[in-house]
């Protein structure tokens, strides 16, 4: 994808280069050449996602690109292949970010919870945890599972809804899982 974008900016801007010095022939080779790229690789796409049933806005591109070239509007096609190939390097980095974040948030999923057992508290397994028992979550801790608050809480909840402040949560509200303990600590069931 990378390679598209600096190829076909390329393209367009050394076709751009010769139209500026009025070599319209070099400057539509270049061009050509830029939306034949951006057609090839467009075709390749459209015909991947015809083959897994996955529906994909290459074809318009396709369709766009086939148009200027039938026309001879090869400024026009080497401009959409810019285009095309920008939309896929911001995709894949947004695809790529999308990767990280999720794995850094099931990286930081609680592997433990805090069980009341009369005065003690014993550290269990996640899968250990069963509705409606007990639990006690500490200062800075993730919380292990959904449940309801026996006490108030604050809750950072940046991981799960985005907002950037603590959350004040009352008794009988539920805390979610993945939400951090940003205050005292505090009951769950």
């Amino acid at each position: 994808m990378l390679l598209l974008f600096a190829v076909s900016t390329l393209l367009l801007a050394v076709g751009s280069g010769a139209w500026a010095l009025d070599a319209t022939a070099a400057a539509d080779a270049a061009w050509l050449a830029g939306t034949l790229l951006g057609l090839g690789g467009a075709l390749v796409t459209t015909v991947n996602a015809f083959r897994q049933r996955r529906p994909t806005v290459d074809v318009i591109a396709l369709l766009a690109l086939g148009g200027a070239l039938a026309v001879g509007e090869y400024f026009a096609g080497a401009m959409i292949t810019v285009m095309l190939a920008t939309g896929q390097l911001l995709e894949a980095r947004a695809e790529a970010r999308a990767q990280r974040e999720l794995r850094l948030l099931l990286e930081r999923s609680p592997r433990t919870a805090r069980r009341r057992v009369g005065d003690r508290v014993v550290e269990i397994g996640i899968d250990e945890v069963t509705p409606g028992e007990a639990l006690l979550v500490l200062t800075g801790d993730v919380v292990p599972v959904d449940g309801r608050l026996v006490t108030a809480a604050t809750l950072d909840e940046s991981t799960l809804t985005g907002e950037s402040l603590p959350v004040e949560r009352a008794a009988g509200e539920v805390a979610r899982s993945g939400a951090v303990n940003a205050g005292a600590s505090f009951d769950l069931l």
